[in-house]
């Protein structure tokens, strides 16, 4: 309404690459807009509550099935319709190319399957002529587009869609269950993969060059209770046994074709920490104790992020232009934290419309600049705090089935979950 009858109570104003709002001081109401329209632009509490839900009881996930296409393979794949107007399949080229890999398992069929392929030519010749009929069919369910065919006169009236929502390679995040040949079955795709992002701090000790030996800061990803159950449920190993290896298609691919050299599911999920490891949360110092608490991220957290005049994530000893309000939307599999712009969604609409890039979303990846953001100092600095020793050298490696190495007063990378020591 005050736009509609006085042009707004606002004015824009442009420094650099940053657009400031700010109200007009005579149509201001007093006192009331004051603490939330701060004449820099910064907001000193986050405008924008974050409630996290308390119900016990929450969506399992995506309701989609899958099936994994191959018993030795990552690759998940469910039936949708042949459509030539779909980007994955609407030039002859790529429709062969998906047809090629749909290829069946049994040798037989394989054989068949090869041997009564369309040609690219073929499948070109079929896109030109049923996609007319494909987008009359959409208004008009009465039509009925012509079919593609194998040689033999086969129809084909559905395809393998792969991948679609990732694949079991990312080993967390899944449900279904275990079939009678232990094949993972009726797979579906979690919301909550991870209940946080620890930080922990490590010496890395360089035997040829005792130079480069310094303190680094870690982090350790942390599967939430809901998908560790789920993982019992498809019939997989969560456990300490290192016996009990992971399946072929969860190994890292540089030593899937060596047996003796397969990890279990726990190790490539959480790989081991530096030795001597400790986690800062665990940690007791007066002077940090509030940001050593904090020392993690979860789903949700709402951080003040220290920005640099570029818009990336400063680290330390980065000059910090602004500080701005984000949220942790997503802990991905590779260790990354993903952080979204708590107030605004659109760049263009927000200060950062200059900047190049994507300025509301933020992937940091390294671990110093995570650390940076909770408010802890460089690993060294903190090191000294802490009044930790390095130790010498690294301890002797982990013995099959046997503990992470000798003990230290300050801890071991012994990997603990909350749920273990219940």
């Amino acid at each position: 309404m005050n736009s509609t009858a006085y042009g707004g109570i606002f004015e824009t104003e442009v420094v650099g690459t940053r657009t400031f709002t700010h109200a007009l001081p005579d149509l201001l109401p007093p006192g009331l807009l004051l603490p939330w329209m701060p004449a820099d632009g910064v907001y000193p509490v986050c405008p924008i509550l974050k409630y996290r839900s308390g119900s016990r009881v929450q969506s399992l996930g995506d309701d989609s099935f899958w099936r994994q296409f191959r018993v030795d393979e990552a690759t998940l794949a469910q039936r949708t319709k042949l459509d030539p107007t779909h980007k994955d399949m609407n030039t002859g080229d790529k429709l062969h190319a998906l047809l090629q890999r749909m290829t069946p398992e049994d040798p037989k069929a394989a054989d068949y399957w090869q041997r009564n392929l369309p040609t690219i030519k073929q499948c070109e010749a079929w896109i030109d002529r049923s996609t007319p009929d494909f987008k009359a069919a959409v208004k008009d369910a009465k039509v009925e587009p012509e079919c593609l065919k194998l040689k033999d006169g086969t129809p084909i009236r559905t395809v393998w869609k792969f991948d679609g929502k990732g694949s079991l390679f990312s080993r967390v995040g899944w449900s279904g269950k275990a079939s009678a040949d232990h094949r993972p079955a009726e797979i579906r795709s979690l919301t909550e993969k991870y209940d946080r992002l620890e930080l922990w701090l490590g010496y890395k000790h360089h035997a040829k060059d005792p130079k480069k030996s310094a303190w680094e800061y870690q982090t350790r990803r942390i599967p939430s209770k809901q998908a560790l159950a789920h993982l019992k449920r498809l019939g997989l190993y969560w456990g300490r046994d290192r016996s009990k290896k992971a399946p072929i298609f969860m190994q890292p691919e540089n030593i899937q074709k060596q047996p003796d050299k397969w990890l279990t599911l726990r190790d490539i999920v959480c790989p081991p920490l530096l030795p001597f490891s400790i986690r800062l949360k665990d940690c007791r110092l007066e002077e940090l104790q509030a940001t050593l608490d904090q020392s993690m991220f979860r789903k949700g957290d709402v951080l003040r992020l220290k920005l640099k005049t570029d818009g990336g994530v400063a680290d330390h000893g980065e000059i910090v232009r602004w500080r701005d309000w984000y949220s942790v939307s997503a802990i991905m599999g590779d260790g990354k934290v993903e952080f979204k712009h708590v107030i605004y969604k659109s760049q263009p609409e927000s200060p950062y419309a200059q900047s190049e890039g994507d300025v509301l979303t933020r992937k940091p990846s390294k671990t110093s600049v995570l650390a940076h953001q909770c408010g802890l100092p460089p690993a060294a600095e903190l090191a000294v705090l802490l009044q930790l020793t390095p130790p010498p050298h690294d301890p002797p490696p982990i013995a099959p089935g046997g503990s992470p190495g000798p003990e230290s007063g300050t801890g071991t990378s012994d990997f603990r979950l909350e749920q273990d020591s219940d």
